[in-house]
């Protein structure tokens, strides 16, 4: 016999809770309880890896209408990814991350980039106070930087503190980024997700907040100079492995690289989704 749920049954489940379950089960967070920590030692090899951001900048500010008369807030900013190129539109951009190394390659971008504009607040989204921290801004944008465990507390902090909306970038559907065969067998465990958007969009809908949703495909690439230079990157992934461990992953990367043009390249097809919303006011 099919088991048929009704909305109403829907609409009674606490989705900040399922979020909170699913973030916890996930399996990143499991072989990463520090993630601060984690991203400060990725800070500057991210940095290298990652792009300026410059296409999710342009979607901000097409969707925010944002302009030089702009205030911004990039939770979650790591090196700049997204407010480099934000703050080359907008009035001013304040940065926040917990990473301390992060907002240390974030400034050094900046500077290098002759942008003035750009405040930084090294703090985990959770722990800043709108008033004595952070005043309000027009716009709010969290670039795959919602790994908290009250996401409900954050989306009503974000809400709450912009004047003409937010915008959010986060994975749609299972987001494994081809860990599950490395996953399996480093660890003799299947890979576990952390929660999509399809969560995300239920906390908003309990929140009354009906969002834009634009969810796309994509391949994500990473160059590396070399091959150990690869085999180092995916080393910082895991901390303290085992010689079999170190060997497994020697494996797998030389099957998922290719060589071009003098560098070695991985490429992984992913689904995001972007979610946005304007305050009615605006």
């Amino acid at each position: 016999m099919d088991t048929v749920i009704t909305a109403s049954a829907l609409e009674r489940i606490d989705w900040n809770e399922e979020w909170k379950k699913v973030q916890l089960r996930a399996s990143s967070r499991k072989r990463r309880p520090d993630p601060t920590e984690f991203w400060n030692l990725k800070a500057k090899r991210y940095d290298q890896m990652e792009n300026m951001g410059n296409e999710r900048a342009e979607r901000v500010i097409a969707g925010m209408g944002v302009d030089g008369n702009s205030s911004v807030i990039d939770i979650g900013c790591g090196p700049g990814t997204v407010s480099i190129p934000l703050a080359r539109v907008a009035r001013t951009v304040t940065a926040i991350d917990p990473a301390s190394g992060m907002i240390a390659s974030l400034q050094e971008k900046a500077s290098a980039a002759g942008l003035s504009n750009i405040r930084t607040l090294n703090k985990r989204w959770e722990d800043v106070l709108i008033g004595a921290d952070l005043e309000h801004h027009d716009v709010v944008v969290a670039s795959y930087s919602l790994a908290m465990d009250d996401i409900r507390s954050a989306l009503e902090k974000m809400d709450a503190v912009s004047k003409t909306g937010v915008c959010l970038f986060w994975f749609a559907g299972k987001h494994a980024w081809g860990r599950e065969l490395l996953w399996s067998k480093l660890f003799g465990e299947s890979y576990v997700a952390g929660p999509d958007h399809i969560y995300l969009l239920n906390v908003l809908y309990q929140m009354s907040i009906h969002p834009n949703v634009e969810v796309t495909r994509r391949t994500h690439e990473q160059r590396f100079h070399s091959f150990e230079d690869a085999v180092q990157q995916w080393r910082e992934n895991f901390p303290k492995l085992t010689p079999e461990q170190d060997e497994i992953i020697r494996e797998y990367v030389e099957n998922v690289l290719q060589q071009e043009d003098g560098t070695y390249c991985s490429r992984t097809e992913i689904v995001t989704a972007m979610v946005w919303w304007r305050k009615e006011c605006c």
